[in-house]
């Protein structure tokens, strides 16, 4: 776990909600085959994508490091919309500086490096934009925008040093935000093995699964790298992780 994760408790964001074994799942990015299942009187198929850490770290351990920085920032921008719409709503947190930020490491990934100190100027001002536990429990607007400036925090880092477990952090952000907002939706709990799968097969998880796959298979295209980035920019400004309209 990175120094910034230990101390903000990032890698997960929200204290209170807790998954047995979540640290083992983050996007297999293979399917499972089948010709189904059935649980709790519903059938499902089971080729779907899941969640799995090791799987996903393999395939960014691979790719050199404009390209971690790349789909770490996708993630991130993914979740501007609901971070913008939580600062209209509370009148708090920084849209200004993290829709600057967002643009500058866009900017960074396709050959403008940032300045040497300013990776760690960001950081800094994106962990006092990190709301406080207790706001994060009660309000899901608090516990959204603390997974965006989380997915920012790790996009960041993914400029300042070439470290696997950054880029995947910053991909459990979103992720997090689907399970989180389809439990609300349908009253799940990731903890029991039927309502598991039932939030494993949500098109709504599934979407985000898809998207980061979709930008894995961009990166190790014969695109060239500023065409890739272009790409990826573009799908994660037209398709956010949630419908800001839409909290659950």
């Amino acid at each position: 776990m990175s120094e910034h994760a230990n101390e903000l408790n990032l890698s997960r964001c929200v204290p209170h909600r807790h998954y047995d074994g979540v640290q083992s799942r983050v996007l297999r990015h293979n399917y499972r085959r089948s010709a189904g299942r059935r649980v709790g009187g519903q059938y499902f198929l089971t080729a779907y994508l899941v969640y799995d850490e090791a799987a996903l770290a393999a395939r960014l351990a691979a790719l050199e490091p404009w390209q971690k920085a790349a789909f770490a920032l996708a993630c991130a921008q993914r979740m501007m919309p609901i971070y913008l719409k939580y600062c209209v709503l509370t009148g708090e947190g920084d849209a200004t500086f993290v829709q600057s930020a967002i643009a500058a490491l866009w900017r960074a990934v396709g050959e403008r490096a940032l300045p040497p100190d300013e990776p760690q100027r960001l950081i800094d001002r994106a962990k006092e934009l990190v709301p406080p536990g207790e706001a994060v429990g009660r309000v899901i607007w608090h516990y959204y925008a603390a997974n965006a400036v989380a997915a920012l925090i790790y996009a960041i880092e993914c400029q300042q040093r070439d470290l696997v477990q950054d880029a995947v952090w910053a991909a459990l952000q979103p992720y997090d935000v689907v399970t989180n907002y389809v439990e609300r939706r349908d009253r799940l709990n990731y903890n029991f093995e039927d309502d598991k799968l039932s939030l494993e097969h949500d098109p709504v998880v599934q979407a985000e699964l898809q998207r980061q796959e979709t930008d894995l298979m961009v990166l190790v295209s014969n695109e060239g790298r500023r065409a890739k980035i272009k790409r990826l920019r573009e799908a994660a400004e037209r398709f956010p992780v949630l419908d800001p309209e839409d909290p659950g």
